[in-house]
């Protein structure tokens, strides 16, 4: 009995060396590439071939290989691999990104630099809520064709290349209208109340002309060192009403307060009963008699109480 039982294991060990070398894998359910070739290791990873087995769908688009498809790539590329269920699956997509509103627009436009477009014109798609997708790792994902523009109306048309890793075409109609553009100075970040605007937090940026209005900063030199009298938002436009000369004596502060003549001259503490700007007159509360009296912002640590010399004459 013993000596049958160990002629069977012999057996079945002699028979195992003529079996197929299968290398046993398992299946990837999602698969994404980014070369126009899908290879058996990209399926089965580990896999010890590497042949191709399909070309790789266009961006955007998905290759769905289902249980049957993928036994047969299985039998032929001798990897260990069965179904579990005849739902088993493998989704191929191409790598791929949705290209910006912006990048289309900025294409565009320099599809129609021929055309006599202006510096001062931009494009706006008519459609912004457009989702085209190009594939990544390609040197020209996308290109402009047969752009045309009505010089009327402004508005554009063209053709929306996608390139592929294969023959294959996609083409998407895009519809677009050009606009006039003005550069004003906007905050680059966030200002708050009464801080005051330096050369560095302004820059210039492209504003679409209608959207402008007469209240609008159109210099920088207008904001800069002025105080936001609300608060400013990074890239918005600068309303004039906003800015206001900084505050240099705060309500509550102590300050000198002085009274120069030609003959005298008077020095007193006093604090301020209100905020004052260079120049603004307000009303100060002296400090040892507790008397009221109106005077000049000069500094912030010193205002004068004016005196009409004509009355000396």
């Amino acid at each position: 009995m013993h000596f049958f039982i160990l002629t069977i294991i012999a057996a079945a060990i002699a028979f195992a060396g003529f079996a197929p070398a299968y290398a046993q894998v398992s299946l990837r359910a999602a698969v994404a590439v980014n070369t126009a070739d899908i290879t058996v290791r990209d399926i089965f990873p580990g896999a010890d071939s590497n042949a191709v087995v399909a070309k790789t769908p266009a961006p955007g688009r998905r290759l769905v290989l289902d249980s049957y498809t993928l036994q047969r790539i299985a039998k032929r590329h001798k990897v260990l691999w069965r179904p579990r269920t005849r739902l088993d699956q493998a989704v191929v997509t191409r790598e791929s990104r949705i290209l910006k509103t912006s990048e289309i627009e900025r294409a565009l436009l320099r599809s129609l630099a021929g055309d006599g477009i202006a510096g001062s014109q931009l494009v706006e798609l008519t459609n912004r809520s457009t989702r085209i997708r190009v594939a990544t790792n390609l040197a020209a994902p996308f290109r402009i064709e047969n752009p045309i523009i009505d010089r009327r109306s402004g508005r554009i048309s063209a053709i929306l290349a996608v390139a592929t890793d294969n023959s294959e075409k996609l083409n998407y109609r895009l519809e677009a209208v050009t606009y006039s553009v003005i550069e004003v100075p906007v905050p680059n970040r966030r200002i708050r109340r009464g801080e005051v605007i330096g050369a560095g937090d302004v820059i210039w940026k492209k504003i679409r002309k209608a959207d402008v209005g007469r209240n609008v900063v159109r210099e920088r030199r207008a904001a800069i060192g002025q105080a936001a009298r609300r608060y400013l938002g990074a890239g918005t436009q600068i309303m004039i009403d906003d800015l206001e000369a900084p505050k240099l004596v705060r309500k509550g502060a102590l300050v000198t307060i002085e009274l120069k003549t030609p003959t005298l001259r008077l020095t007193a503490k006093a604090r301020a009963s209100e905020d004052g700007a260079l120049n603004d007159t307000i009303r100060v509360v002296n400090v040892r008699s507790n008397k009221t009296v109106e005077a000049i912002v000069r500094s912030p640590s010193k205002i004068i109480i004016p005196v009409d010399l004509t009355a000396t004459h």
